[in-house]
């Protein structure tokens, strides 16, 4: 095995001296780089707002890092967008750093020359052809208080290319926004670990996986364990787990470490890839937690003489090729493998890991088609959600399979864009083998993930189309899955916040599935056999600003995901909807920024708020489509508690069908805010709903007024006025240009609609005449009609006329 130590040759400190030396000749602090932080003075209770970091007079910076803190009562972090900022013209020169959510606010940063290949001087080329001026981030912060936010950036940490510390002027920087109002001050709480003063001791390289290589795999190890050491309140002083990563030796893991690891394997060449192997299978057959005795001799053997995993994960990535763990522990019944810390990543890139529990004597896949009968033998037992994580996935094409992950604040972390076409199969993840255990809001962590895929994380599957593959993703400290920066990864065949019988409630506190910030063209779910996820029994109130079953949220660069073909709200057969499975607020949410997002083929059922929702502005070109929403695939009413969907507060351009069945709820349709717009709701089947099927912003039957000029929700478009209608045709008058769309009417009380089937439509003409031709509807039925205009603005139902 080899191992690589890197000297910097005490650069570090030489060319901090010669920073300040320089600067002293030149004058004083004014030559310094300045971090700004700027943001919005008001804003409106559950807008987001965006902060902007700025730097001024730094062109030879490359890692930054800082935090900002803020009330967590009073406001939640939503998302960072290194890809707007000025970092983005350098195309692949950047990664981001974190976030990391601590419960004073949130860790972040960036750092650059991640990989080899990386060529520094045309790095400093174009940052001093930026004048050293650029934006280092954005961060969103959504307020969920009525008072004065203050948001502080605090712990500012910049380093040049070699992770060498750049001073800066000015201490904190704070700004407070009035959220609504006005109200008491939220005020920022104490941060955390600041930066400890750098010596002059050179910096060493180690080798962080274990594989005897110093690669990209190092960097993205050394970016992981920044996030937890700030999960863990333990960025500085000596903590156990910064050991190994504060490569010179300050007493912090800051961005010059991972900044040295980055700028270290920037100036190797690449290895060769070792030749792969026939490896015999490493076979686990001990619970003890115990480390592999000498990793890379081919052989699982602690200094006990048996093999862990802790051991077998080891010797898979020292060992070159594709490895297999396996396991035979002696005895019945289950065996858990209690952590002390957090096991080795799958790291390895000359070949896959394949972690198969299903190898130990007794257990079983599942093979029913709707719950888990799965009988999982090997369980991984962490120590508290706010203790440690269990497993890193950082390669590619490995496979985690039949054990159940419990008692963890992150469970499996698919992390690195090195991370792609890796498998998450029947495991139980957040609970026990006998799925009976299950966090509770007392045990609330921001980092309590059972999934987490982020920092580029790619193609990765969460479950498989087979009963094997059944994955149960239940009882998680916060969220079942989350997405932070990860695209074309699919999530399909879980039951995720019901126990693995379907028969209870064993929730993910907040989300089933959250996808937040730069994550794009996942799926979620599919039409397929075996691919639908069950998305039941999420979510508390006191977990933040709401809880879904699926939240797609916090910016521009969420975008093209797609949600098909899942349940919300039902029992694993998707027909029945009883009390415990409901999610706690929506069934799906999209919201802030989140971007041409197809809903379809889903039944979203029993939710405790509204079935879908979309609001915030810039939430564009969203599309839902053939859901059945407030009804089951069998036609059985499994109602939502306050609306079917609700477009609201800017979320523009959404196409509501066709294809929806919207029923039994509350109402159908609401449009809400008066600059809520363009909201296209075409050819559905409403009906039996208590209010009405379409209602455009205020409640209730809004007449049709001359003119049709005035604003408010989708325009306050006029529905169309129907003059006569028979067996053949419908006859009437509506805006110029306008679609009209036909219906059979529901007969609502209000006597306006429903619209329960589509009958037809046709196109006013310049005169705002309309003719509709029909068929089908016998003499004594009722008709209604919708009008949607030239820019998408869909109307309330006009009133009912009968068939003459």
């Amino acid at each position: 095995m080899r191992l690589h130590r890197i000297e910097t040759r005490g650069r570090t400190g030489v060319l901090a001296i010669a920073v300040l030396l320089f600067l002293a000749l030149c004058g004083n602090a004014a030559a310094l780089p300045r971090i700004d932080l700027t943001g919005p003075r008001h804003v409106k209770p559950g807008h987001p707002l965006t902060l902007t970091i700025k730097i001024d007079r730094a062109a030879g910076a490359a890692g930054f890092e800082g935090a900002v803190f803020f009330d967590h009562a009073a406001a939640s972090f939503a998302s960072t967008d290194l890809s707007r900022s000025g970092l983005a013209r350098l195309p692949g020169a950047f990664r981001e750093l974190g976030p990391a959510e601590i419960e004073q606010g949130v860790w972040i940063g960036s750092y650059a020359c991640p990989a080899p290949g990386c060529r520094p001087e045309r790095l400093r080329a174009k940052l001093r052809g930026a004048g050293g001026k650029f934006v280092l981030e954005r961060v969103r912060i959504e307020p969920e208080l009525v008072g004065r936010l203050e948001l502080r950036l605090a712990n500012v940490s910049l380093v040049a290319l070699d992770g060498s510390r750049i001073p800066v002027s000015g201490g904190e920087r704070s700004l407070v926004v009035r959220v609504g109002a006005g109200g008491p001050l939220h005020a920022a709480p104490a941060g955390g670990d600041a930066p400890m003063p750098r010596d002059a001791r050179a910096a060493s390289l180690r080798d962080l996986t274990g594989d005897g290589r110093l690669d990209q795999q190092d960097v993205t190890e050394a970016s992981l364990q920044w996030i937890v050491a700030r999960n863990d309140g333990a960025a500085c002083g000596g903590a156990p787990d910064i050991r190994g990563y504060d490569v010179d030796d300050d007493g912090c893991l800051d961005v010059a470490d991972v900044q040295a690891y980055a700028a270290g394997v920037a100036r190797r060449t690449p290895e060769a890839a070792r030749a792969s192997a026939n490896n015999r299978p490493l076979v686990v057959n001990a619970t003890g937690d115990a480390a592999d005795a000498t990793p890379g001799n081919g052989s699982c053997r602690t200094g006990g003489g048996v093999c862990t995993l802790r051991a077998a994960i080891q010797e898979a990535n020292a060992q070159g090729g594709a490895n297999a763990i396996r396991f035979a522990i002696p005895g019945g019944g289950v065996h858990t493998i209690q952590l002390g810390s957090q096991l080795p990543s799958l790291s390895d890139t000359t070949g896959r890991t394949k972690i198969d529990g299903y190898t130990q004597p007794g257990a079983r896949p599942n093979t029913d088609d709707h719950k888990s009968n799965a009988q999982i033998k090997i369980a991984v037992r962490g120590t508290g959600s706010r203790g440690i994580d269990a497993l890193r996935i950082t390669s590619p094409k490995n496979v985690v399979s039949g054990i159940a992950f419990f008692n963890l604040r992150r469970s499996l972390w698919i992390a690195g864009r090195g991370a792609k076409k890796n498998v998450i199969r029947g495991d139980f993840v957040g609970t026990d083998p006998g799925g009976t255990f299950g966090f509770t809001i007392s045990d609330y962590n921001l980092a309590g993930i059972g999934v987490e895929l982020s920092s580029g994380a790619n193609q990765n599957s969460v479950g498989r189309s087979s009963l094997a593959g059944r994955n149960v993703i239940s009882g998680n400290a916060r969220h079942g899955i989350s997405c932070y920066t990860g695209s074309r990864n699919k999530v399909y065949n879980n039951i995720i916040g019901l126990s693995p019988l379907g028969d209870r409630r064993l929730m993910n506190i907040k989300h089933g599935s959250d996808w937040n910030g730069e994550c794009s063209d996942n799926i979620i779910g599919g039409t397929g056999k075996l691919e639908r996820n069950i998305f039941s029994g999420n979510g508390v109130p006191g977990a933040g600003a709401g809880s879904a079953g699926v939240e797609i949220s916090h910016g521009p660069g969420n975008t093209g995901n797609k949600v098909v073909g899942n349940c919300f709200g039902t029992n694993v057969t998707c027909k029945s909807a009883p009390t415990w499975a409901r999610n706690a607020f929506w069934g799906i949410h999209i919201e802030d920024t989140a971007s041409h997002v197809l809903v379809s083929h889903n039944v979203v059922a029993n939710s405790a708020m509204g079935a879908i929702k979309l609001e915030g502005a810039n939430t564009l070109y969203n599309v839902l489509r053939k859901n059945f929403i407030g009804i089951g695939l069998d036609g059985q009413s499994l109602p939502n508690s306050q609306f079917g969907i609700m477009l609201a507060d800017r979320a523009n351009r959404t196409r509501v069908g066709p294809g929806n069945t919207i029923a039994h709820n509350p109402v159908g349709v609401r449009v809400v805010g008066s600059n809520t717009d363009y909201e296209t709701i075409t050819r559905n089947s409403i009906f039996a709903n208590a209010g009405l099927g379409i209602d455009l912003d205020p409640n209730g039957v809004r007449p049709n007024d001359p003119g049709d000029s005035d604003s408010g929700a989708n325009q306050q478009r006029n529905f169309p006025v129907i003059n006569r209608a028979t067996v053949a045709s419908v006859k009437g008058s509506a805006c110029a240009g306008c679609r009209v769309e036909v219906f059979l009417s529901d007969s609502d009380p209000s006597g306006y609609g429903e619209g329960r089937a589509f009958l037809g439509a046709s196109r006013a003409d310049s005169n705002g005449d309309f003719t509709v031709s029909i068929r089908g509807v016998s003499s004594g039925r009722k008709i209604t009609a919708t009008a949607t205009d030239s820019q998408g603005n869909t109307s309330e139902f006009a009133r009912d006329v009968v068939v003459g």
